[in-house]
């Protein structure tokens, strides 16, 4: 017998972020959609890494923070370091 097992995610649609954006900022501000119709359905193996999501609690309600992934820290620190021997 074959049992297949399906995994799916939900996504919530981010407005004005993509991950360029993530990549030159280690905090990066954006909003989330308000409505249902910005979730998504989607499959685990879609799903690159995960994403840190904090509350803005200075913005609106759909306000929110997201910080880079750890392991790319160092890329940051090095070029703000960079620009301020320049």
């Amino acid at each position: 017998m074959n049992m297949i097992t399906l995994c799916m995610g939900v996504i919530h649609e981010a407005k004005n972020l993509n991950y360029s954006k993530i990549e030159e900022n280690v905090i990066t501000l954006f909003q989330l959609g308000g409505d249902e119709k910005h979730h998504y359905i989607v499959s685990v193996d879609s799903i690159v890494a995960p994403l840190m999501v904090i509350p803005n609690f200075n913005g609106d309600e759909h306000c929110y923070i997201t910080v880079a992934p750890y392991n790319n820290w160092n890329m940051y620190f090095n070029r703000f370091i960079s620009k301020c021997v320049e």
